[in-house]
Parts: C-alpha cells; sequence; structure tokens
C-alpha cells in the first residue's frame, strides 16, 4: 500500500473535522453579531442559530468513535435544540418561567460534564473537555443570573455564543471515526478491545459487508426502476419534459419516504431494543466463549447464541458504518426503506387520495407551485394586451 493511500482516511478525517468546525464558527459570528443587526426579534434570531448548532452537533455525534462522546454529543444537541426552539418561541412563554427553564437545561447539562469529570478523576483520568464544558455553562448561568432582564440581546448572543463554543471545542477534540476502523469500534464500544476472536469476527462480518455492498446497491437500483416505470404507467408518457420529469420526481419521493421510515422509525426501534440486549452480549459472549470454537457442538444452545451475536455485530456495523459514512448511510437507508415505499406506493391508489403519501401528488403539487407562481404575471399581460385597466 502506498504512503498516500495510508494518509487518505486521515485526511478525510481531518477535513470534516475543519469543516464541522469551520460551520460551528460562523455561527458564534453570527450569534455574537445579532445586537448589531436590525432583526426585528433578536431573541428568534439567536434560537434559530442554535437550532442550526444543535443539528450540526447531532451529526457530528453520529461520526464519532467513542461510544460516551456518540451519547455526549447527542445529549448536548438536543439540549440545545430544546434551547434554541424555547427562545424561537418565546413570545409564547412568560419571560419568568422561560428562563428558568432555559436556566435549569444549562445546569442538568453543566452538571452531567462535571458530574463524568469527577467519575473519570478518581480513576486518574484527566478529561479536559468534560471540564471546560461544565464551567462553560455555568459561566452562562451567571451571565443570565447577573444581566437578567438588563441588556437582553448582549445576554442571549453571548449566551448562546457560549453555548456553540462549546460544540465548536467538543467537535475540534472528539475522535472521528473511519470505515476502515469500524470493526475495532465495534468491538470496543462493547468493552472487549482485547478479545482476539471477536475481532477477528468483526473484522470478517465488515469485510462481508463490504462484498455484499454492490449487490445491495443492485437491488437498490433494480427497485428505483420498477417504481419509475410503476409511476409512469400510472402517470402516462406524454412524450414532453414533464411527462419524463414527473414520474422522475415520483421516485425521488419514494427515496425520500424510504430514508424517512429507514432512520426516523425503523432506526430508532432497533436502537432501543439493541440498547436493551447491548447488557447482555457481554456476558453472552463470554459463555459462549467457554468452550473453544473447535470444540462447539453444532446441535447445542451455544449455536443459536452465536448467531445472534453475529447478527448483533452485523448490526452494530451497518448502524456505525451509516454513521462515519454518507454514501453508505444512503445505501442502507435505501435497502431498507425502498420496501416498504414500493408496498406504500402499490396500495396508495386503493386507500385513495393524499397529499402526504402519494408521491405522484407531490409531482403534480410541484407543477402547481410553478404555473401558481406565474399565473398573476400571465393574468397581468393578457390584462395589459385587452386594453383594460389593472384594478382589484
Amino acid at each position: 500500500m502506498s504512503k498516500s493511500s495510508k494518509n487518505k482516511p486521515w485526511l478525510s478525517v481531518f477535513k470534516q473535522r475543519n469543516i464541522f468546525t469551520a460551520l460551528a464558527i460562523f455561527l458564534t459570528i453570527l450569534v455574537l453579531l445579532t445586537p448589531f443587526f436590525d432583526v426585528a426579534d433578536p431573541v428568534s434570531h439567536v434560537g434559530g442559530l442554535l437550532v442550526w448548532a444543535a443539528l450540526l452537533e447531532l451529526f457530528h455525534g453520529f461520526r464519532r468513535a467513542d461510544n460516551y462522546a456518540r451519547q455526549s454529543a447527542w445529549f448536548s444537541g438536543t439540549i440545545t435544540l430544546l434551547i434554541g426552539t424555547l427562545l424561537i418561541n418565546a413570545a409564547l412563554f412568560q419571560e419568568k418561567a422561560l428562563v428558568q427553564f432555559i436556566l435549569f437545561l444549562f445546569l442538568i447539562d453543566g452538571a452531567r460534564y462535571l458530574y463524568y469529570f469527577v467519575k473519570q478523576k478518581q480513576k486518574g483520568i484527566f478529561t479536559l473537555n468534560n471540564l471546560l464544558s461544565g464551567i462553560g455553562n455555568l459561566i452562562a448561568i451567571v451571565l443570565i443570573l447577573i444581566f437578567r432582564g438588563q441588556s437582553v440581546e448582549w445576554v442571549i448572543s453571548l449566551c448562546g455564543a457560549l453555548r456553540i463554543f462549546g460544540t465548536i471545542y467538543n467537535i475540534f477534540t472528539a475522535k472521528t471515526g473511519t470505515v476502515k476502523d469500524v470493526a475495532e469500534d465495534v468491538v470496543e464500544s462493547m468493552g472487549l478491545e482485547s478479545d482476539p476472536e471477536l475481532e477477528a469476527l468483526a473484522k470478517k462480518l465488515e469485510k462481508e459487508s463490504i462484498e455484499r455492498a454492490p449487490i445491495d446497491a443492485g437491488w437498490i437500483i433494480t427497485f428505483l426502476f420498477i417504481l419509475f416505470f410503476i409511476h409512469l404507467g400510472r402517470m402516462g408518457l406524454d412524450r414532453s419534459t414533464f411527462g419524463i420529469l414527473s414520474p422522475l420526481v415520483a421516485v425521488i419521493g419514494d427515496m425520500f419516504i424510504a430514508l424517512v421510515v429507514a432512520f426516523a422509525i425503523i432506526a430508532p426501534f432497533r436502537t432501543i431494543f439493541r440498547q436493551f440486549t447491548g447488557m447482555f452480549l457481554k456476558g453472552l459472549w463470554k459463555w459462549v466463549k467457554k468452550v473453544p470454537e473447535s470444540e462447539r457442538r453444532f446441535f447445542s444452545l451455544r449455536t443459536p447464541a452465536y448467531a445472534w451475536i453475529k447478527r448483533q455485530l452485523r448490526l452494530s456495523i451497518s448502524i456505525r458504518k451509516s454513521g462515519y459514512s454518507l454514501p453508505t448511510a444512503l445505501r442502507n437507508g435505501l435497502k431498507i426503506g425502498l420496501p416498504f415505499a414500493a408496498l406504500l406506493a402499490a396500495i396508495m391508489p386503493v386507500l385513495g387520495m393524499s397529499w402526504y403519501f402519494d408521491t405522484e401528488n407531490w409531482a403534480s403539487g410541484i407543477w402547481d407551485g410553478y404555473a401558481g407562481s406565474r399565473t398573476e404575471v400571465w393574468r397581468e399581460a393578457m390584462i395589459t394586451a385587452s386594453g383594460e385597466k389593472i384594478g382589484p
């Protein structure tokens, strides 16, 4: 392997880190400049920027290699999302209650970071990330308490900037996973990184997933062609540009529904189930290993247990790779969701017209919006040509 090919994954991680960090810095600058902007509602403006920062941190959480870092990003991102949503809708709440709830959210996140800092310190590990993040949350609380009711734009801007700055620091310092190391990361997340047999099994399953990727891509393309011709048969082909584009838009809608089904419905349930069963996975593996692989009988309880462990490892590798690589996430999402999208496309005519689930109507809605945006122009042109004055 050449030197350049060895360094390529690290360059990729470096670029990803810089992109995420640059986006977060840009959001921080916008928050700090809010008092200088001529905006009708500065509080809502800062809230919107915090929502974008939260989404950035939540997304980056999937790319982190360490389990604690992933969960920390999701928890912190959710807190930021709640604060941003509350600020956007600040006009709907009593000011005192809103401030108290935001203080409570900052306190929860700060206490969480300091708790993990003390916990790791007792083990002899100094985690600067947790200490600085906890102090940052406490500073935001102090600022809100001191300047409450005075210069609200500056207080909100400073607290929002501190919040996003914590996101920047965590993004820049967190270990980002790579597809090349996904097997090691999955085994490490189980707390069994020193187990050669499990590491070998994980690497074997990861290699199988790479070999299976072209087959999955072939099935995805086949599904998309089938859906295209189904929509083409229903919508008709009038040999115009719209006649081709309409079924194509419907297929893109099917892909969107497939990704929603995969990542918003199926993936959360799988994650919850894996979190529950993961508590037993480590103990089950140790029980299976009590009998060496060469001495395990086929007709024994260890055979289904080993098969179940392999399935859980395969799912973990697939989910972890989806977080590390966007193309892999799209492929896995379409592989899981397209059969459901195809089923929905097949039964939708029986269920009746729907603007939400019938992707053929989505295409109609796009063309309707395209024509509607030009209706007034056409109407005014016709009136002008007729010699009539433009009126109500």
